[in-house]
């Protein structure tokens, strides 16, 4: 156990603070507890103080359609790409089954409602970042906070996006906000979504043993993505240890192999 700081007890009393306002549904209970652990560091002297409250958006030319898109399909960068490839996509299925089931759109029949509307909206998402010269524009697992408030409609998002873009303006002051203040917030999201294992069977090991798998992998790897694939390999392998390798679907064998070589260090073979 490492010392213990005064980011350390403000941001635990921030965990608790945002437990027990949100045990009682008080709305806003989340920006709550970032507000006020954002004010207690700053007057602790552990965060900076804002110096403006807005400011003028940065200009976006130097990075608006800076691309090289013959560069990126050179045999060197394939490692790269396929990574993002797999970061993106893994990163907004396990978000997305997440996010749904805390907000009691479970999947139905195995097949999550409106699961390719979303996916082509997130790769259309991720297309237009790239051109806009952003990092990757992905669904983000940060959403369980706004479902976690009472959103449910689509209105939550587009209401979302509006705030997000007139957030430019403020920029300095959202940037103060520290890790340690929203740390808490997000500790408390995702305990609330291991609430979701109460529906794993373990009768079935060949799916409940990759599940467990990635419930301890992805906060371990620091990677939705990470975490998923390897739980994506070990139901392979059991099933083929199992001698069921017949029931694995085609697409499954796919990922597997783009699995195999995105854990290969491809970048020293090219």
């Amino acid at each position: 156990m490492g010392p213990i700081t005064p980011v350390l007890c403000v941001g635990g009393a921030a965990l608790v603070l945002a437990a027990v306002l949100f045990c009682r549904r008080v709305p806003g209970a989340l920006l709550i507890s970032i507000a006020a652990a954002t004010a207690a560091l700053v007057a602790l002297g552990e965060a900076a103080a804002p110096e403006r409250i807005a400011s003028a958006p940065p200009s976006p030319a130097p990075l608006i359609f800076q691309l090289d898109i013959l560069g990126a399909l050179e045999i060197a960068l394939l490692p790269a790409v396929l990574s993002f490839i797999f970061v993106d996509f893994f990163d907004s299925l396990g978000t997305l089954f997440a996010v749904a089931s805390q907000g009691g759109f479970g999947p139905e029949n195995e097949q999550m409602p409106r699961m390719r509307r979303v996916m082509v909206a997130d790769a259309i998402s991720t297309m237009i970042g790239s051109v806009a010269g952003t990092s990757t524009v992905t669904a983000y697992i940060e959403s369980n906070a706004g479902v976690a408030a009472g959103g449910r409609t689509g209105l939550t998002a587009c209401v979302t996006g509006i705030l997000f873009l007139l957030s430019v303006f403020f920029a300095p002051l959202f940037t103060a906000v520290p890790p340690a203040a929203t740390a808490p917030v997000l500790i408390l999201i995702g305990a609330l979504t291991l609430r979701e294992l109460k529906g794993l069977s373990l009768e079935h090991p060949e799916i409940a043993v990759p599940v467990l798998l990635a419930v301890f992998l992805i906060p371990l790897t620091m990677s939705i993505a990470t975490g998923l694939l390897i739980s994506w390999l070990g139901h392979v392998l059991l099933m083929v240890l199992l001698g069921r390798a017949a029931e694995v679907r085609p697409v499954t064998w796919v990922v597997a192999a783009l699995a195999v070589l995105d854990f290969m260090p491809l970048e020293q073979w090219l």
